[in-house]
């Protein structure tokens, strides 16, 4: 349900953008529906991708019809970013999704006109898309992550549960935690006095054991 909610707030908020770039659009433009542009990582995850389109479909807008959706990724190569988002200001989409901190500033490198909508984004404030969350500014708008506050009271309960703790293995995923992410679990283990430790040092842990026997 979590999950749903949060694509059903983006559908919204991509077609509130649509339907204002419908209303300023020229006839001929207006007849060929407009472009939502997509622009990923890595490969889009299925199951999101199939609810972004089930929460358009619901909106009245569908794929191939009214509107078209182009997608473009970096294929895992993050570092080849810019050019798929300049592809899409190229194309002249109506709107950009760009799901994760690196496509946010891919797509906001790209352009300053066209809206970006955030589909995920660790401290948007901190990472310099919006100049505040009550009050973005600029042209992008959409959904936040709260990783770092979740993540400082996960620990809190676990401390509560295991008080005798003084380490914790961080498993993350590069695609949700970025660097500040991390940074913010770090400091919050290290305030309440455990060892974070990540996914590296759990295997030279597990490889020293394994010697030892």
């Amino acid at each position: 349900m979590l999950v749903w909610l949060t694509v059903t707030r983006l559908t919204l908020a991509v077609a509130l953008l649509l339907l204002v770039t419908t209303l300023s659009a020229d006839a001929q433009q207006a007849a060929r529906g407009p472009r939502i542009g997509m622009l990923w990582g890595s490969s889009p995850v299925p199951d999101r991708l199939e609810a972004f389109h089930a929460g358009l479909r619901e909106l009245g807008y569908v794929d191939g019809e009214n509107v078209t959706i182009l997608h473009r990724s970096a294929q895992g190569r993050e570092d080849r970013l810019p050019a798929p988002a300049v592809d899409l200001v190229r194309l002249s989409v109506a709107v950009i999704v760009a799901d994760g901190t690196r496509p946010i500033h891919a797509a906001k490198d790209a352009t300053r006109t066209i809206p970006i909508v955030m589909a995920s984004a660790t401290d948007p404030v901190r990472s310099g898309f919006v100049a505040s969350l009550s009050r973005p500014g600029g042209n992008i708008t959409g959904l936040a992550n709260i990783i770092g506050e979740l993540s400082r009271k996960r620990l809190e309960l676990l401390k509560g549960l295991v008080p005798s703790a003084s380490r914790v293995v961080v498993l993350y995923s590069k695609g949700v935690y970025d660097d500040a992410a991390l940074n913010e679990v770090r400091e919050a283990a290290q305030a309440l006095r455990m060892e974070p430790l990540g996914p590296h040092d759990l295997a030279v842990g597990t490889a020293a054991s394994g010697s030892g026997h």
